[in-house]
């Protein structure tokens, strides 16, 4: 990747690697999306560096386990907790 396209970044999409997803999977564009918008409000708004940062890698952790979870095959013979067909990006965005 160029160093232009880097600076072009902000600091949450470029923490939660907004840009590689090899799958092109929408999913996983939402999940990144989203992340990287919070984490932007929270370098934005947040009044201490500490926490700032602290939650600024929970997030990304919570990119890096969401993604994960989203991508996941099933592998045959090994018990693996019920899946459902994912819905649309942002289709339950309304629960509580």
């Amino acid at each position: 990747m160029s160093k232009d396209k880097v600076n072009k970044l902000t600091t949450g999409q470029f923490r939660v690697g907004v840009d590689f997803n090899p799958s092109g999977n929408v999913h996983v564009d939402f999940v990144k999306e989203q992340l990287a918008q919070m984490i932007d409000y929270i370098y934005e708004h947040g009044r201490d560096n500490r926490c700032n940062d602290a939650s600024a890698i929970n997030l990304e952790s919570a990119a890096m386990w969401a993604v994960k979870s989203i991508t996941k095959r099933e592998i045959v013979g090994f018990a693996v907790a019920p899946t459902k067909e994912p819905s649309e990006p942002g289709a339950n965005r309304d629960r509580v």
